[in-house]
């Protein structure tokens, strides 16, 4: 009897490859169904909230800067009230406090009284400095020059009906030397009897916030603009294109920015934001309106008073004064999808951020092929896997008898599957996992993977999490493998960057925050316990001492430390006296045993681990020395340079306190 044969399309091996095939396609396409569909929104999600998050981090570094600036020009304004009304005073002082460190981002800044009211035959006395290209700080006397005079330009009659204390930001404009993009913040000043006096001023270049954009569009993608209250423009990614340029006979030029509207007007696709931005302004209007301090008066004080103000800019200032757009949660104010977006010439989705206090605007735009790239790249994994995967089963298919297979198999495509929908929980191993074979091994490889991309998973969710609770020295703990290395390198710069910028936040912050406790006339005795108790804490230092200068070095005030045996030391003597005669920062670590026959420091009884000692200098003179001590960790390279930075400010703080003490006798 002939022996049968088999042919080969009725072969087990061949119909289990078939049915392979047929199975391995409709998980492909049930990937990609998934993904196309609830996947991609998911993912598309998720990269909003990240944009949403990279916005809000970029509005606090902008409110940040804008606090710090506000906070000098409020101490500008004190000190502007309570100086003698003598120009040496004015000229000696004023251009110190000005230059702020030498930083060069401030373009200038001065006094600008009423008329009449800093000298009895002049009706203009303004005290301005312009920071030339060398950095220096040159005074103009432009302004009491005869012409419309500067008690009728914007930023100076806008703050006359702003709460006491506010900063009030002008319009921006461009420099017209430099042609940069700057920004006014004014503080009004007040005579004894609480009557308005005048203005301070400080102006703030806008070359960094370019920077800024910059930075963002590289970490979002698409790109990133900024408009002021007024929606003109302070940013955009090729400035040529929002400004307007005029040539005059001489053979120069002046630029200045646009508004959002005119450019509307040149690019038609910019309508639905620049349509966005006036609805964004209209309902600050309508909910200042609606508030019970608002004063529709105002606006038309406002509007009169300045030949620079039209009734449209008058009435948003006056809505401003209100604040309706009060701090939220997310300062995220509207998220737009645009059809064909006229820069990048595709669909695309707009963020537009609020930006408290100044009331600007920060714009993000970014494609939509962006948004969902990354929902792309895991389908594009996920199939590549499972493409790999149903090879080797189709080459073990061939050796290995049907029985065998059939049942892995099926668990095996289940487990995919359920991979393929997102869904990596770790399940309970199969006999199979077991066995020696390729089946064995398959099932072993795919429970390794679960359990790999879990702890990946995981690993991004601990460190996201750490980072939105503040933790900086959060760290990636998973073992990241061939692509997925740059996803930990990633993580890495995101953490690095978000501890330095913390890092550099710290430092202003602390400097505006000291700048904030020490504004005001104040005794020596208050303004002494405020500095050293904010210097002690903020550092989280455990004891700190005040010595002020006198016939000797005299100590004032303390925090968390009242059993002293050292309350005064000569110039010279012991750390305290060194510090002030050398006029440098000494700091000293030492045991407990040694801390027994220190007796050369306020701290003699204590036993701090560390101390510091930072001389108070104003104009090559030591007016005293702040003493502080660590019981633990040692003082850091960023908190020593924040102390060495504030003693300019304590410095100018304590001579003026001084001075005041003085003159009333």
């Amino acid at each position: 009897m002939k022996r049968q044969t088999v042919k080969w399309y009725n072969s087990l091996s061949i119909q289990a490859i078939i049915i392979l095939v047929f199975i391995t396609l409709f998980f492909i396409l049930g990937i990609v169904l998934i993904m196309n569909t609830s996947g991609k929104k998911l993912v598309s999600l998720e990269s909003s909230k990240l944009i949403e998050e990279i916005g809000n981090h970029a509005v606090a570094h902008l409110i940040t800067r804008s606090s710090e600036i506000a906070a000098l020009t409020r101490t500008l304004a004190t000190t502007a009230e309570n100086l003698p009304k003598l120009e040496s005073s004015f000229e000696s002082l004023i251009p110190k406090m000005v230059d702020f460190q030498g930083d060069l981002e401030i373009a200038g800044g001065g006094v600008w009284p009423e008329p009449y009211t800093f000298q009895s035959d002049r009706e203009r006395r303004s005290f301005f400095w312009g920071r030339e290209s060398d950095g220096s700080l040159k005074y103009y006397d432009d302004y009491n020059q005869p012409g419309p005079g500067y008690h009728h330009e914007e930023w100076y009659v806008a703050v006359r009906h702003a709460k006491p204390g506010t900063c009030s930001w002008s319009e921006s404009y461009m420099d017209p030397y430099s042609y940069q993009p700057m920004v006014t913040c004014t503080v009004a000043t007040f005579d004894q009897d609480a009557k308005f006096s005048g203005t301070v001023t400080i102006d703030l270049k806008l070359h960094g916030l370019q920077e800024l954009a910059d930075s963002l569009q590289k970490q979002t993608g698409g790109y990133v603009f900024i408009l002021d209250r007024n929606n003109k423009f302070i940013t955009f990614p090729e400035p040529t294109l929002v400004k307007k340029i005029t040539q005059e006979n001489q053979g120069s030029h002046t630029e200045e920015f646009i508004f959002a509207s005119d450019f509307a007007k040149k690019s038609p696709l910019f309508t639905p934001l620049s349509e966005a931005f006036t609805a964004m302004n209209q309902n600050i209007l309508k909910q200042a309106s609606q508030d019970e301090n608002y004063d529709p008066n105002i606006a038309i004080k406002i509007r009169d008073d300045s030949y620079q103000i039209d009734q449209e800019k008058a009435d948003l200032l006056s809505a401003v004064f209100i604040n309706p757009l009060k701090k939220k949660k997310t300062e995220l104010y509207q998220k737009m999808t645009l059809e064909n977006d006229f820069f990048l010439n595709e669909p695309s989705t707009a963020f537009i951020f609020h930006i408290p206090e100044s009331y600007w605007k920060l714009v993000i735009v970014k494609p939509n092929v962006e948004i969902n790239a990354v929902a792309n790249k895991i389908s594009e994994v996920l199939i590549l896997y499972l493409l790999a995967m149903t090879l080797v089963i189709l080459g073990i298919t061939y050796f290995v008898f049907l029985r065998k297979v059939a049942k892995p198999l099926i668990i095996l495509s289940r487990a995919t599957h359920k991979l393929g929908q997102g869904d990596i929980s770790v399940n309970k191993q199969h006999k199979f996992y077991k066995r020696q074979d390729e089946m064995g091994a398959m099932g072993r490889e795919m429970d390794a993977l679960t359990h790999y991309l879990k702890s990946l998973i995981d690993d991004m969710v601990q460190v996201s999490h750490g980072l939105s609770v503040g933790n900086l020295e959060i760290t990636p703990k998973a073992t990241y493998k061939g692509e997925f290395i740059q996803i930990e390198n990633a993580i890495l710069k995101l953490v690095d960057a978000t501890k330095q910028n913390a890092l550099q936040d710290w430092v202003k912050t602390g400097q505006a925050q000291l700048n904030e406790i020490m504004s005001g006339e104040q005794s020596m005795e208050i303004l002494s316990k405020n500095i050293i108790s904010f210097l002690t804490t903020y550092i989280d230092a455990q004891i700190g001492l005040f010595y002020l200068a006198g016939t000797d070095l005299h100590l004032i005030a303390s925090y968390g430390y009242t059993d002293t045996q050292a309350k005064h030391f000569d110039f010279g003597e012991g750390l305290v006296g060194q510090a002030a005669k050398e006029q440098k920062t000494i700091c000293r670590t030492y045991t407990k045993k040694e801390w027994q026959f220190i007796i050369q420091s306020g701290f003699a009884r204590a036993v701090p681990h560390q101390v510091i000692l930072v001389p108070i200098l104003y104009e090559k003179n030591s007016l005293g020395v702040i003493e502080i001590g660590l019981s633990e960790e040692a003082l850091t390279s960023i908190q020593q340079t924040f102390l060495e930075h504030a003693m300019l400010s304590i410095g100018i703080a304590v001579n003026t306190t001084a001075n005041l003490i003085k003159e009333k006798g």
